[in-house]
């Protein structure tokens, strides 16, 4: 999640670097149409970028995480096996603070369908 969030700081920051450039009169002066154009277009696909990442402002629900010590045991799995699929998008985990959390919906779907 933390590399989606710093994404789309990176993506607000670029869109407002190019409004800033568009709408400065000494700059405008000296650009071209083409590249007048080039920043429109760059502003808008930084905006539609910006539009389609998710909105990040996340409640959440400490019931439904399990810590992942408990989610390995559920799973019949070792703790380094449980890093491994997260790793590689087996399983989702939540950061919480320095623990990253196991969905117990993750964990049902891991316990219905093994593979």
């Amino acid at each position: 999640m933390t590399s989606f969030i710093a994404l789309k700081e990176e993506l607000i920051r670029r869109y407002d670097m190019v409004i800033a450039t568009l709408q400065n009169p000494e700059k405008a002066k000296r650009m071209s149409d083409l590249q007048r154009e080039f920043l429109r277009g760059q502003a808008k696909a930084y905006g539609q970028a910006i539009a389609l990442l998710p909105d990040l402002t996340v409640t959440l629900q400490l019931d439904n995480l399990i810590p992942p010590v408990k989610a390995a045991r559920i799973l019949g799995i070792s703790r380094q096996t449980l890093w491994r699929w997260v790793i590689s998008g087996k399983i989702r985990a939540c950061p919480v603070g320095w623990t990253n959390y196991i969905p117990q919906s993750e964990i049902e779907r891991l316990s219905k369908h093994p593979s």
